[in-house]
Order: C-alpha cells, then sequence, then structure tokens
C-alpha cells in the first residue's frame, strides 16, 4: 500500500512539474485511450446482426415479423431487409421458410385451397387464372435479374361445340434489378415456361416487355430461315 501511495505521489509530482501544453496533450491522450476501450467494450459486447432476408415482398414482411415477434426472437428491420443475431441467421431461416408462406407477392395454387364450397363454374374459372397466374409469377421471379414480374393470360372459353378453339393470350412485364439484363435464352425460356404452362397458348401469342419495351420482338428472327425451308421440304 506504501509503495501505491509513494507511486501515485510521484505520479502527481512529475505531472506538476509539467508544462500547460504537456498538461493538454497527456490529458488528450488519456482521454482518447479511454474512449478506445469503452468502444471496444461496447463492440466486443454488442449483438453482431446479420441478413435473415433481404428485398422481401411487404406482405411475406408481415408475415416473417409476425412469426418472429410469436417466437420472441431477438430482430431488427431496415427497410425491406429483416436481420437476427448472426449465429442464429442458418436455423431460423429454416424455421421461418418452413412454418411461414412466402408468397414472394403472387398467391399460387394454394388460392384453389381457399374456394368456397358450392363455388360456379365461372368463379372456379378466375381462382384457376389467378392461381395460374401466380405461379408463373413465382417462377420468373426466380430469375437472378428479375427483381419483379406481372403476368396477365387471357384464357378462351372452352366449348365442346367449337372445333377449332382461340388460342389463349399472354402478357408478361417485367422489371429488372439495377443494371441488370436478360439474354436472349432467357427471355426464349421465360416464353416456354408460359407456354408450356398453358394450355394452347403459342409462343407467338406471348409478349415480354421491361421498362425499356419489348423482349419478344424479332426474338425467333434467326429461326424463320430454318422453319420456312422445313416447311418447303
Amino acid at each position: 500500500m506504501n509503495k501505491l501511495s509513494q507511486w501515485v505521489n510521484k505520479l502527481k509530482e512529475t505531472l506538476g512539474n509539467l508544462s500547460k501544453k504537456k498538461k493538454i496533450a497527456y490529458g488528450a491522450i488519456f482521454a482518447g485511450i479511454i474512449c478506445t476501450l469503452i468502444y471496444l467494450g461496447i463492440t466486443l459486447t454488442s449483438t453482431k446482426y446479420a441478413v435473415l432476408f433481404s428485398n422481401i415482398d411487404n406482405s411475406d414482411m408481415g408475415s416473417v415479423y409476425n412469426k418472429l415477434k410469436e417466437k420472441k426472437e431477438d430482430f431488427k428491420v431496415e427497410g425491406n431487409t429483416i436481420l437476427v443475431p448472426s449465429e442464429k441467421v442458418d436455423s431460423l431461416r429454416m424455421e421461418i421458410l418452413s412454418e411461414v408462406p412466402m408468397n414472394n407477392g403472387s398467391q399460387g395454387f394454394e388460392l384453389l385451397d381457399k374456394s368456397k364450397f358450392g363455388a360456379t363454374d365461372a368463379e372456379m374459372k378466375i381462382n384457376y387464372q389467378r392461381a395460374l397466374q401466380g405461379e408463373l409469377e413465382r417462377t420468373i421471379k426466380s430469375f437472378p435479374e428479375i427483381e419483379n414480374a406481372r403476368v396477365h393470360l387471357v384464357l378462351p372459353e372452352g366449348s365442346a361445340f367449337i372445333k377449332d378453339e382461340t388460342p389463349a393470350q399472354a402478357s408478361v412485364t417485367l422489371k429488372l434489378k439495377p443494371y441488370k439484363k436478360l439474354s436472349k435464352d432467357q427471355v426464349k425460356a421465360i416464353v416456354a415456361l408460359v407456354s408450356g404452362s398453358v394450355k394452347n397458348l403459342p409462343r407467338e401469342n406471348i409478349e415480354i416487355n421491361d421498362t425499356n419495351g419489348s423482349l419478344t420482338k424479332d426474338l425467333y428472327e434467326d429461326e424463320e430461315p430454318d422453319m420456312a425451308g422445313a416447311a418447303e421440304k
């Protein structure tokens, strides 16, 4: 104890002999060291967050938010991004995906499960059309370049008395992510997807547009010579 007291007295004496400028300089250094230690203490002990989901639809955001509140999990919301403690990201993502239906802004065939008992044929047809549009939207949104997609189908009335049924039509509107662009092969893949999913929908009846205009205009012009040659044969 005596040695400590002697050391303190010696420190006081040394500081007392310093000039005013040196006292200010040492004081600033000491304050900087204290602030650094406090910052490190807060940083090392605070929770580190990582992205659970980002860029998700508002309806999905609400569903995930309510599920995390129900589970009493620690999380933060920043814009359209949900963050959770980094050590829980993988486990929580698996839990949420298994418990919360992520529609990505589009409702698919689950719409048919909500159909009322005794619904008319017209109501069933409308629900089926909406469900098919939603399923196509979900699949198209899975392209990494696509931020959002809307699909509109025109399904003709079927009749046993009409021999040549009117072909269906489809319009697809895409919102691409910033600085992204679809290749011609990707556009053809979307056309094939829509054509193969809808009865009697030829590819020439499918129009795909983004913010810059039509993506299907002259899409198959490089195939016309081959098709013409095949027709001649």
